[in-house]
């Protein structure tokens, strides 16, 4: 049964390749005014989506970072864990405002 699904997933990949490769049309030259436009819409998509990510995945490690402290030192408190917090959170501020990109 193993080899009838594989030898079935070979053939799909034979027979789709010459489709999945092909080349696309031309669809002419954009305006000089619609490639202005793209340009400002991925300026500011990326910024927004960039912050947006470093936010999630701030919140997303942050566990993992505090409990690594926790593990090492035992003794930390809640107050300097959130102090601590909040300086990455500090340090991620002034990157964006650097122009890092964050």
């Amino acid at each position: 049964m193993k080899i009838v699904r594989r030898l079935v997933c070979l053939a799909l990949l034979v027979f789709s390749a010459p489709i999945a490769v092909a080349p696309a049309a031309a669809q002419g030259a954009p305006s000089a005014e619609a490639l202005a436009a793209a340009r400002d819409l991925v300026a500011v998509v990326s910024k927004d989506t960039l912050r947006q990510m470093v936010v999630q995945m701030m919140g997303q490690i942050w566990p993992g970072i505090e409990n690594a402290l926790r593990a090492k030192q035992p003794s930390i408190t809640a107050a300097q864990v959130a102090d601590l917090r909040a300086e990455m959170d500090a340090f991620t501020k002034v990157a964006r405002q650097k122009g890092f990109d964050i």
